[in-house]
């Protein structure tokens, strides 16, 4: 006598996240409750951790039981903050000055000039 598996639901949740430098999970739950999944990512066991979107498959692994889902991982990119440092007290006309910052991301900070503004005609 052959009896076959019951079937399961596989409900999956935060499909979409921002980047954080960590591997991003999704999460899941199960009808009936705490049944043994496993998570592929684009083929991959490993939760990804770079921004882009990745397929999402899950499996129920267990003895009793059968069910699959699919969905997509959406990792958003992270906002970063650039913050100038005071500029005190500089003027149109003072002489060229240095001007720094720094971004929350860690990452550096370039500049270049886009215009320079002549000085007027009554600046001496």
């Amino acid at each position: 006598m052959h009896i076959a598996k019951a079937g399961a639901t596989i409900n999956l949740t935060n499909l979409v996240q921002t980047y954080n430098g960590s591997p991003r999970a999704i999460s899941y739950t199960t009808i009936p409750a705490a049944l043994n999944v496993s998570i592929t990512y684009n083929g991959d066991a490993t939760a990804p951790t770079n921004a882009g979107s990745y397929a999402v498959i899950a499996n129920i692994n267990d003895v009793n039981y059968s069910g699959s889902s699919a969905g997509n991982l959406s990792i958003d990119k992270a906002n970063q903050v650039i913050t100038f440092a005071a500029l005190n007290g500089k003027t149109l006309g003072d002489s060229p000055f240095a001007i720094t910052a720094t971004a929350s991301s860690g990452l550096p900070v370039n500049f270049s000039v886009a215009s320079v503004l002549p000085p007027s005609a009554g600046t001496r």
